[in-house]
């Protein structure tokens, strides 16, 4: 679940924070997961 309360089953999502600005430094990251999960913690 995404810290804003969604999830993704299947197909894609997107999430950005609060704190993203367009132009900034940021990292961009791509997960893939078949018949498991993922979970980034900041």
């Amino acid at each position: 679940m995404l810290s804003n309360g969604n999830s993704a089953a299947f197909g894609s999502t997107t999430y950005q924070t609060d704190s993203y600005k367009d132009g900034a430094p940021a990292l961009l990251i791509e997960v893939n997961a078949v018949f498991g999960g993922v979970e980034i913690r900041k």
